[in-house]
């Protein structure tokens, strides 16, 4: 595998204007030279790169060490279900807004814009840490059951009707899709655990309570509540 062209190097010194969840996938990727490769990723940010372009930072399993793909070339992106997509239509399934990094005009027509899509980016901005959370939980026994899959989807699915700026549950049958897809991409690592205590300690009791209530919930979904279930909850503090 030849190295990636110094263009493609994250800046270090830029954070990224959209943090991404922290999904496995693999991509097919073409460098400046036109070398081709296909590459274990664990996403982080879309960024730009020392030549900026607009980029997908990621771990990149192949070099054990950060990364920065040009969107323009990756030429696409595979889930673990073997899933082929391509870069925008993934990033579209995140519900994320490509002209806040100035990327060009994708290729296939938009839908535009509704407030009924701009109260799901804001939802899935605000649910994603419980969500890592709780998917950490599930595959602390490094096996994600279809029905702590379906524990998480309840819990999406209540914490959506709880908003009170939501537009019922019709809003978020369009959702549940792609939080389906993501659950299962998901791979939580230290930081993003890190991360997603800090957003439930500084929720509303309410809010906290839920969460915990629906990690209780999860460890028993699937009829076995394990050792390293039960560890998990007690090193993130929750049991």
């Amino acid at each position: 595998m030849t190295p990636l062209p110094i263009e493609d190097d994250p800046d270090e010194d830029d954070p990224g204007p959209v943090e991404l969840d922290p999904i496995f996938l693999l991509i097919d990727y073409r460098d400046s030279k036109g070398q081709p490769s296909r590459r274990r990723i664990t996403c982080r940010a879309l960024v730009r790169s020392r030549g900026g372009h607009p980029s997908l930072r990621a771990i990149c399993h192949e070099r054990s060490a950060m990364r920065a793909f040009r969107l323009d070339r990756i030429e696409a992106v595979i889930d673990q279900d073997g899933t082929v997509t391509s870069i925008l239509d993934f990033l579209d399934e995140l519900a994320i807004d490509m002209a806040g990094i100035g990327l060009a005009a994708p290729a296939k027509p938009r839908k535009k814009a509704t407030p009924i899509v701009d109260t799901a980016e804001d939802f899935r901005r605000a649910i994603m840490p419980s969500v890592v959370l709780l998917t950490a939980a599930g595959r602390s026994d490094h096996h994600l059951h279809d029905r702590e899959i379906d524990a998480i989807l309840e819990f999406i699915e209540d914490e959506w009707m709880e908003r009170s700026d939501c537009p019922g549950p019709d809003g978020l049958d369009a959702q549940i899709e792609s939080f389906a897809k993501a659950i299962r991409r998901l791979r939580p690592t230290t930081r993003d655990l890190d991360v997603g205590i800090e957003a439930l300690n500084g929720a509303n009791a309410a809010t906290r309570d839920r969460t915990i209530l629906a990690l209780a919930k999860l460890v028993k979904a699937d009829g076995v509540v394990c050792e390293a279930e039960e560890e998990f909850l007690r090193e993130v503090g929750l049991l």
